[in-house]
C-alpha cells in the first residue's frame, strides 16, 4: 500500500455516499486526503535519514520540520501540510460542528505536499544538508 491510496479512497468516498451520509462522507475524505500527504512526506523524510518516534507528535514533526528547513518550497509544503491536519483535526474531532470541506482547496494543499520529493532534487547537496540539519534540529525539539 502507498501513501497515495489514502487519495483515491478520499475522492471515492467524497463522490459515493448516501445522501443523508454527505457530512460524515466529506469528514471522512478530509481526514484520508490528509493522512496520504502526511503519510507522503513521512516517507520521504525518513528516506533522507530523518528519525521519528512513533506518537502523536510525529504529525506536528513532519510538518514543523520542513517548516523549520532552510528551503523556501519545503517550509510551503510544511505550512500546507499543517492546514490539512488542522482541518483533519476538526473533521475527525469536532463532531458537534458543522463541516464543509472546500475539496478544491484541500487538493491543492495535497498536491503541493506531493511535489515534496521534486522540490527536493532541485535543491543543491549543501542546501539539502542545511535543510536536513535544520528539519532533525526541529523534529528533535518537539
Amino acid at each position: 500500500m502507498q501513501p497515495q491510496d489514502f487519495f483515491t479512497i478520499a475522492n471515492y468516498i467524497k463522490d459515493n455516499f448516501p445522501e443523508n451520509c454527505k457530512e460524515a462522507a466529506d469528514r471522512t475524505a478530509a481526514s484520508r486526503l490528509y493522512y496520504a500527504a502526511f503519510l507522503y512526506a513521512r516517507k520521504l523524510l525518513t528516506s533522507w535519514g530523518c528519525s521519528f518516534i512513533q506518537s502523536g507528535k510525529t504529525h506536528s514533526q513532519v510538518a514543523d520540520g520542513l517548516k523549520n528547513s532552510t528551503v523556501r518550497p519545503l517550509i510551503v509544503i510544511g505550512k500546507k501540510l499543517s492546514k490539512l491536519h488542522e482541518i483533519r483535526k476538526k473533521a475527525d474531532y469536532d463532531i458537534h460542528e458543522n463541516f464543509e470541506a472546500d475539496f478544491e482547496k484541500l487538493q491543492i494543499n495535497y498536491e503541493t505536499v506531493m511535489a515534496l520529493e521534486k522540490e527536493w532534487e532541485q535543491v543543491n547537496d549543501t542546501k539539502q544538508k542545511e535543510a536536513l540539519d535544520k528539519i532533525n534540529q526541529r523534529i528533535s525539539e518537539l
